[in-house]
């Protein structure tokens, strides 16, 4: 069902005086967050600010900000668990609008209380950075899978083809789609 909205508004940067102006970001923590979540939308240039937690600082490259790390499936606030590749597929799960996530997002995620914490900072950079970050990984690990071999971490390299229904993970091993779909 759709959201039922009955207007739609355009909002303008120059409301960033209000919020730059308001008591709430007179706080220095809150004040960063604003200014890489707004910024990426409002400015020009390119971001020179201190994050909490730099998601590509354990990678050998930089943050990558107009790259497509996700593709978010909605249905009004509704988001629909899984990976699709255009809006037929998504709304085939039940999705009405299919969003391209940007990693410019990774300016507000850098700032925000929650990876200010040095354990969420490293997941962060992990996760994130593998899809925002180019360049290679050059972080310490808390478990380094590779450790035992010789070799490197592949991190193009499929190690297995997950099949789901919703958020419900369906058990097997499925070499292509039509066998996926078979089994669910």
């Amino acid at each position: 069902k759709a959201a039922g909205g009955t207007s739609l508004t355009d909002m303008k940067c120059d409301y960033m005086y209000a919020i730059g102006n308001s008591k709430e970001t007179a706080d220095p923590q809150n004040c960063a967050q604003v200014q890489s979540t707004y910024g990426a939308a409002c400015c020009d240039g390119r971001y020179t600010g201190k994050m909490a937690c730099d998601v590509c600082k354990p990678w050998t490259g930089t943050l990558q900000p107009n790259k497509t790390f996700y593709k978010r499936c909605t249905n009004g606030d509704k988001e629909i668990d899984g990976t699709y590749p255009d809006l037929a597929a998504c709304k085939a799960a039940g999705g009405t609008s299919l969003t391209d996530m940007k990693c410019d997002y990774m300016y507000a995620i850098g700032n925000s209380k929650e990876t200010a914490d040095p354990q969420n900072c490293a997941q962060v950079q992990s996760t994130y950075g593998a899809a925002c970050c180019d360049g290679r990984y050059t972080g310490k690990m808390a478990c380094d899978v590779c450790k035992p071999w010789t070799g490197t971490l592949q991190p193009n390299k499929t190690f297995y083809k997950r099949c789901t229904n919703g958020d419900k993970e369906i058990d097997g091993t499925y070499p292509d789609l039509a066998a996926c779909k078979a089994a669910g």
